[in-house]
């Protein structure tokens, strides 16, 4: 995204936040459900759910330029599993909207030329070799460097994205040396019920000692000038984990929501199947993200530790970490 086009979008996250403006700025959006991992953290791949055909996909993007949608990721499941997604990518950037994958980097290097349209390549890596392997199967760390060196040389941006348990809190300084070496930015999160659901994670949350620590090495390495995603406020932010504070103003709902694989819009990934949700295919982009009660987000939110959304609330909360007692 170009320095002019990230000046206009922090000025209508302002302008949204100041005059309480409900806008859908950033989109998620999960395409499919399928996916060619089983990660130890993740359940999305056991839950079945019908996906939007391409031409329903054309006709919400459509309606999402006219709200004012500056910027869609799409995850999945593996959303490099859906045929058409390099024709999705291409009717974004007609309609002047950024976009960013999540994956697991597999099939990457032989779909390279149909996604180069792709503004930013978010590619799962937790850890070194062996701590990877261990939860996101064997094999799949040296998929993910080979998906990060076909899409660097494509020149398109990439980012690691790490999902911290108790087996990687000591892959911390060689993610970031990683980063750096092959030209990324490396994004920390804790391991989150949003993607368990049906999994019990119990097993890999890491002391709550330990990950502090871990967090602080991780604000060292910021003050020192490392590739890391994380804003220095989120960082602060996560050393309350796993006690949460829920943001006064959230971006849920207000500048940001979540599209689930069959169509229903959420505040934000988290709030799937905790609250009832209007379906975009049955009512459209702006009466899905009109309908999304506010009120929803204060009894039925649980934990708020996802990276980008952290910080887009940073954002619109003017950087003050402005929560609720």
């Amino acid at each position: 995204m170009k320095t002019l086009d990230k000046l206009n979008l922090w000025t209508r996250i302002f302008l949204a936040s100041f005059f309480k403006k409900k806008l859908p700025l950033f989109v998620c959006w999960s395409l499919t459900n399928r996916c060619n991992a089983d990660c130890m953290y993740c359940s999305i791949p056991r839950e079945n759910a019908r996906e939007i055909p391409l031409e329903k996909v054309y006709s919400l993007i459509a309606e999402m330029k006219t709200l004012g949608t500056k910027m869609i990721s799409f995850m999945g499941g593996e959303p490099l599993l859906r045929d058409d997604l390099g024709q999705i990518l291409d009717n974004c950037k007609k309609n002047g909207i950024a976009t960013s994958i999540f994956t697991n980097g597999v099939l990457l290097p032989e779909r390279i030329g149909e996604i180069s349209s792709c503004d930013k390549v978010v590619i799962s890596i937790d850890g070194d070799e062996e701590a990877n392997d261990l939860v996101r199967g064997k094999g799949s760390y040296q998929k993910a460097m080979h998906a990060v060196s076909s899409a660097r040389k494509k020149n398109i941006d990439v980012l690691l994205h790490c999902v911290l348990t108790k087996y990687n809190l000591h892959c911390l300084e060689f993610l970031v040396k990683k980063a750096k070496e092959v030209g990324a930015r490396v994004r920390f999160q804790p391991v989150s019920h949003m993607h368990a659901r049906a999994r019990n994670i119990s097993s890999l949350l890491p002391p709550a000692g330990k990950f502090k620590e871990a967090i602080e090495r991780l604000v060292m390495l910021k003050n020192k000038g490392a590739a890391i995603e994380n804003s220095r406020g989120s960082l602060d932010y996560l050393l309350s984990w796993p006690s949460c504070s829920i943001w006064r103003k959230c971006v849920g709902g207000k500048i940001y929501c979540y599209i689930s694989t069959a169509g229903e819009m959420y505040p934000c990934s988290e709030m799937q199947g905790s609250i009832s949700a209007f379906n975009c295919l049955e009512v459209g982009v702006r009466k899905a993200f009109g309908n999304i009660c506010e009120e929803s987000l204060q009894d039925k939110c649980t934990e708020c530790f996802l990276a980008a959304v952290v910080d887009l609330n940073l954002a619109y909360n003017f950087h003050r970490l402005n929560f609720k007692a």
